[in-house]
């Protein structure tokens, strides 16, 4: 039998502590499921479809990993495609509290969810940095794999451009605000 794990988030941009959370994920289960998690919270840069096939390249060289994106409860997808293990990344103590208050949850919406939590190596940093990083002209390309340094390279005027959107959406919605 197929040992299936899932791994979510909103891997906007998916980075190279993701790839490293995959690649020793498959070193324990058969079959990973990266899960590009909708959370109508959060702004995302790159929209799904754009993320979903960047991240396929990234795992082209392995049948073994799935890329998919949903829009609901974690333990229901996991629940609904026999997956009984949840992989979640951690950089440091502050990502485990954190990380811990989503597995209890998905352990009471779903008991046969197991969590399992695989280290980054020190030198890994956040999504949200990168962005930063990336939205100041600084090099990223020791953050995130080739492919998704690639995309976003290509994409660099469109990605800017609806950041000073989102920003300036922001900047006015403050001020109508006050």
């Amino acid at each position: 039998m197929k040992t299936k794990a899932l791994y979510a988030g909103s891997f906007d941009p998916f980075t190279k502590g993701h790839e490293q959370i995959v690649l020793d994920a498959l070193k324990i289960f058969d079959e990973i499921t990266i899960l590009i998690a909708i959370n109508p919270s959060k702004k995302r840069r790159f929209d799904f479809d754009e993320s979903l096939n960047a991240i396929k390249k990234v795992f082209s060289d392995y049948r073994q990993v799935k890329v998919e994106f949903y829009s609901g409860f974690i333990a229901d997808y996991c629940k609904d495609n026999n997956i009984n293990f949840s992989i979640r990344g951690l950089r440091n103590f502050f990502d485990f509290e954190y990380e811990e208050n989503i597995a209890k949850i998905n352990a009471e919406l779903n008991p046969n969810i197991k969590t399992i939590y695989l280290r980054t190596s020190n030198e890994i940093i956040s999504s949200s940095m990168v962005w930063d990083l990336y939205s100041n002209g600084k090099d990223i390309s020791k953050y995130v794999p080739q492919e998704i340094f690639d995309y976003m390279t290509s994409k660099k005027s469109e990605i800017i451009k609806k950041q000073t959107k989102n920003i300036k959406k922001l900047y006015k919605s403050k001020i109508n605000t006050n």
